[in-house]
């Protein structure tokens, strides 16, 4: 074999394993469902985890990354009184006059979900957010924070974050 025809074959593994390196090879599971409440507006989140994202490290921990997607319109509201009604309108008026401004979303930057990567003390049963970042709908970042010396907290019982250690700590 000559050197040329070598030379093309060193090159050409080279590109194919980039390419097979840098190809997205998310398996996203579902974990669980979450709500957030506030006195103007109700929000259910739905939480999966990267199947093969999932790394364990030397002492013990393991490194997941994860998904929430908003699962109903942000707009919906959870039942309120007939003067809560009133301001709700209001805020959703100015919301709406905003949003027509863009100032609240500039144009190319809708949100459409948050991933985080989350290391879970597997025996203490702890969890801690390393990093998180808000992306639109092509994938395309948002806004990001990488955190840093963040201490681990307690996963509570019978939560989505149970249900997440069970499964990544087997």
């Amino acid at each position: 074999m000559n050197t040329r025809r070598r030379v093309y074959i060193v090159i050409q593994s080279i590109v194919l394993l980039t390419l097979t390196s840098c190809t997205s090879r998310e398996n996203w599971s579902y974990v669980g469902t979450s709500s957030t409440v506030s006195a103007t507006s109700y929000q259910q989140w739905e939480t999966y985890y990267d199947r093969n994202g999932v790394k364990r490290e030397p002492n013990g921990s393991v490194k997941v990354w994860l998904k929430h997607v908003p699962r109903v319109n942000r707009e919906e509201v959870i039942e309120v009184h007939e003067y809560e009604q009133r301001q709700l309108e209001m805020i959703k008026g100015m919301h709406s006059f905003i949003e027509k401004m863009d100032l609240f979303n500039p144009p190319g930057s809708k949100f459409d979900h948050t991933r985080m990567l989350v290391e879970i003390d597997c025996e203490r049963r702890a969890a801690r957010t390393l990093y998180i970042g808000d992306y639109d709908s092509t994938e395309s970042l948002l806004s990001s924070e990488t955190i840093s010396d963040q201490p681990f907290s307690r996963i509570a019982n019978e939560s989505n974050a149970e249900r997440l250690l069970r499964v990544v700590c087997g």
